[in-house]
Formats: structure tokens, C-alpha cells, sequence
């Protein structure tokens, strides 16, 4: 069993039930495997690993996969900062505060900062909840597998509804006010995002542990967005939403570096299919040009490298 978590190009809102990232990706794995391969999509509208962790911890645990996919956007860092503030944290909390000037000095390395305290004060038996519309508290009751087949059943239908109404792109960077634009990240010159990047990455390690916990492995995996591969007189009128400023394609490969140098230090595979996207001749037809999420032809790659890199783990 493999879920696969992330926003929209997980989500896949915009492209119909039999096309999405988990389906192509369940067709690929199934090819090469003797057992059957059932893939999930826990895909969430607006997603980053802040609330990937969060869906994992209070919902989709009970589902007990086996291997589960994060993909991180790149939207995801101006994302965890405008959900951060809806983060609401147990009352018996005794932890030090967030604005904790060691947890958040941008000089601190991974390594040295305490990550207990880098993305929250601390975890109590209750856990941390966020505000989110597809996202509840986790029920204090008994496990069953009877109870947990009817939550999958329950989730697999609303999941289905909601994708009938979802918004192509539902990221709340471009709803919320926020201070930066919601691709800032990746920009040639951005500006000094590394507390914000920080904070996007920090609970990928929460939900490694989880995922370790009940017995499964974790992949993260990351696909360039449009203006990392072509110019943005391809989608002229969605460049111009996103306020993408200076020369495009962005030539600068630290977003891709960073995910990596730091998914090695927390002992992750990481997966970034860049390399295949810029040798397919496609070009910008494996990008929506309505939003920053991948086309069907984007999608389909992205499942053809997932099952491939999954399969040589």
C-alpha cells in the first residue's frame, strides 16, 4: 500500500478521477509487481509537509502503508507560513516559546537547533492540530479495523466530491496576506527566506518518524515548477497572479540542492525528477497554464520517475 501526500499536483483538482498522479502511478508499480498495488491519494488542497504531517498524524496513520511519497512544492515554504499561524498547540504545552531567538536564528544549522522547537514549542500526547477544512482531530477512541475501513471508505468518497469543487489552485500563499509572494523561493534573487525554509522542512522529519513508527518508509520527491524550466511568456497571465519577477527560466538550483542536502541528513530518499523534465521535448505542455501545478503530461512523467525510483529502492 502506497500513499502519496502533497498539494495539487497530488490532488490533482483539475484533472479527471482516472488521470490523477496516484492512478498513473498505481498503473506503473503494478506493472512491475507480483502483488497487488494499491495507491492512496492523500493529496490535500493547499498542502505542505506542515499539514502533510498533520493529515498523516491525526487521519491516515490507521491506513498502514507501506511507502508513502511526499511531494514538496515549491509553493510549499510561502504555504507553511501562512498556515503557521493557524497551528494551534495543546494547553499543557510547556515548552519554550516559538519566538525562541536559538529556534529561529537563521544562522543554525539543522544539525545544531533543536527540531523539537524549531517548528513548535513542543508535543504533548494530544498533538497539534490545524485549522483546515479537510483536516479534524483525531478521534480519541479505540482503533478497529471495521472503524478504519469505514474512515478510508468515508475519505475515499469526500476526496472524490471535493475534487468536483476544488480550485485548480487552492494554495493559501495566494489567498492569505502574507509578506512574500508565493514562489519568492525559487527566484534567481529571492529574499532571505531561510527561517521560513526552515520551518517548511522541519516536518518532514516529524513525519519520517511517524511513518518509521508504524512500520513504513518514506520518499519526498519534488518536480520544477514552469518558471524553472521556461519562460514565462508561456503562461503570461499566471505569471503575472504570481508576481514572478526577473528573468525566467530561474536558473538557480538551490531550492532542488537544499531539499536534498536535507533529506540526506534526516536519512530520506529524495527524489527530484528535474533532470527528466528538462530532457522531455514536451517543454511547457507539462505545466497548467492556469496554475502552477503539472499538466496531465507533467503529471504522467512524474509517475513514470516515482515508480521508477520506488522500484530501485
Amino acid at each position: 500500500r502506497v500513499l502519496v501526500l502533497g498539494d495539487e499536483s497530488v490532488f490533482g483538482s483539475a484533472i479527471p478521477d482516472d488521470r490523477t498522479l496516484t492512478v498513473w502511478l498505481q498503473k506503473q508499480l503494478q506493472k512491475h509487481s507480483h502483488q497487488q498495488v494499491e495507491v492512496i491519494n492523500g493529496g490535500l488542497p493547499g498542502s505542505c509537509p506542515l499539514l502533510a504531517w498533520l493529515h498523516y498524524e491525526h487521519q491516515l496513520r490507521d491506513l498502514q502503508p507501506d511507502l508513502v511519497i511526499l511531494h514538496f512544492d515549491m509553493s510549499d515554504v510561502a504555504d507553511d507560513a501562512a498556515y503557521r499561524r493557524y497551528l494551534v498547540l495543546n494547553d499543557k504545552s510547556d515548552g519554550p516559546p516559538a519566538s525562541n531567538p536559538d529556534a529561529l536564528n537563521p544562522s543554525t544549522t539543522p544539525a545544531a537547533a533543536d527540531r523539537t522547537h524549531v517548528l513548535h514549542p513542543s508535543l504533548s500526547t494530544d498533538g497539534p492540530r490545524c485549522i483546515h477544512p479537510l483536516i479534524s482531530c483525531r478521534q480519541q477512541e479505540t482503533a478497529t479495523p471495521m472503524k478504519s475501513l469505514c474512515r478510508y471508505a468515508v475519505a475515499r468518497w469526500l476526496i472524490s466530491k471535493a475534487r468536483s469543487f476544488a480550485e485548480e489552485d487552492a494554495s493559501i500563499s495566494r489567498r492569505a496576506a502574507t509578506e512574500q509572494t508565493p514562489l519568492a523561493w525559487i527566484a534567481d534573487s529571492p529574499p532571505d527566506l531561510r527561517i521560513q525554509v526552515r520551518h517548511a522542512l522541519d516536518p518532514i522529519d516529524r513525519l519520517r518518524k511517524a511513518v518509521e513508527d508504524d512500520g513504513g518508509r518514506l520518499i519526498v520527491s519534488t518536480a520544477p515548477v514552469l518558471w524553472q524550466l521556461v519562460s514565462a511568456d508561456e503562461a503570461p497571465q499566471l505569471s503575472e497572479d504570481l508576481q514572478i519577477e526577473g528573468v525566467t527560466p530561474y536558473t538557480r538550483t538551490l531550492p532542488f540542492d537544499v531539499l536534498r542536502q536535507y533529506c540526506d541528513y534526516i536519512h530520506v530518499p529524495f527524489l527530484d525528477v528535474t533532470p527528466a523534465f528538462r530532457e522531455s521535448e514536451l517543454g511547457a505542455k507539462l505545466f497548467s497554464r492556469t496554475a502552477p501545478v503539472l499538466s496531465e503530461y507533467g503529471t504522467v512523467l512524474y509517475a513514470r520517475e516515482l515508480a521508477g525510483f520506488a522500484q530501485r529502492l
